[in-house]
């Protein structure tokens, strides 16, 4: 078990999870782009700086690892290559979703001094030109509703939450709420069965999902679950229409799950709530007078009609249409 250290108050700064929990980047790429945008805007490092970095450290990452890392970060999209006028090349470095600056800007020369780019090394440069995104960064993050304890268990919250749409009202919306530990374990658990459960969620992509302000809203985790299979209950009339009717008639399967069925079993058992031995009297009167053809099984059977038809004696000694 790997249990979290309290937080520090100084010395510290803001990271997005969404990269330290970017599972396209490896551990040593999460690594690297924690300790880039760690740095100040405009701050510039040379690859032989960064190879440098770790060479006390149990584990040093040489020029080839390093690069490797570089175009790692290039792929998932953090990182773009920029080439000078005069030839040389350096990389961008940026925050996830934050446009990468413009290009023409010019380097910090109160920051450590870089290297100068090596033609013979042409990504020598890496720079944290993020000056502008950062900026509309730190006004959301003021202007957002959360506090103390409510960014972490809303981010936990939103990662969760399959629908990634309006977030400043669903910080809105949770700030609101206010959940505990104990309610946010609820909610939490709450989305995954309704990932799981609910058609509309699942039907054409997800685009019938609630957005979370609107789910939060109307507490949607209160909600009862749709049906996925099959009650005791509702197995056990199919059971019997199994056991009962001859062999020459189809029979009952109970997978895969359908809605629609459970739906007319209930309607079924509901002809008689009173009599909770009728599924197999009923299914024993249709074994011994109706005989067997392919148009009908077990859901015609139970419907309301040929209920009624065989109840009133429409359905002839060993008619089955």
């Amino acid at each position: 078990m790997i249990i979290r250290a309290p937080r520090p108050t100084s010395a510290f700064y803001i990271l997005d999870r969404r990269i330290s929990e970017d599972r396209r980047l490896s551990w040593a790429a999460r690594g690297l782009l924690i300790f880039l945008l760690g740095k100040v805007d405009h701050w510039q490092v040379s690859v032989p700086a960064l190879i440098a970095e770790t060479q006390e450290s149990g584990f040093a990452s040489g020029r080839d690892v390093v690069h490797r890392l570089l175009r790692e970060l290039i792929g998932a999209g953090y990182m773009r290559r920029r080439r000078h006028a005069d030839g040389t090349m350096d990389y961008l470095v940026r925050e996830p979703g934050t446009d990468f600056p413009d290009e023409g800007a010019e380097p910090q020369t109160d920051k450590p001094d870089p290297e100068k780019p090596d033609p013979d090394f042409p990504d020598v440069l890496v720079s944290t030109e993020k000056a502008a995104s950062t900026e509309k960064a730190a006004k959301k993050k003021r202007a957002s509703a959360l506090s103390g304890d409510q960014v972490e268990r809303f981010a936990t919250f939103y990662a969760a939450y399959p629908k990634k749409r309006n977030r400043a009202d669903a910080e809105k919306a949770f700030a609101k709420l206010n959940p505990d530990d104990s309610l946010l374990a609820v909610l939490l658990k709450a989305v995954e069965v309704a990932k799981r459960s609910r058609s509309d969620w699942r039907k054409d992509g997800g685009q019938f999902i609630p957005y979370a302000s609107s789910w939060l809203n109307a507490r949607g985790w209160e909600d009862e679950p749709d049906q996925t299979a099959y009650s005791p209950e509702e197995l056990a009339v199919m059971d019997a229409y199994n056991e009962l009717m001859p062999a020459d008639w189809a029979r009952a399967i109970t997978a895969p799950f359908s809605a629609a069925r459970a739906a007319a079993i209930r309607e079924f058992v509901g002809f008689a709530p009173s009599k909770p031995d009728m599924p197999r009297r009923y299914f024993a009167h249709c074994a011994a007078n109706l005989a067997a053809d392919e148009r009908c099984g077990f859901d015609w059977l139970i419907r309301d009609e040929t209920y009624l038809r065989v109840r009133e004696g429409a359905v002839k000694h060993k008619e089955a249409a």
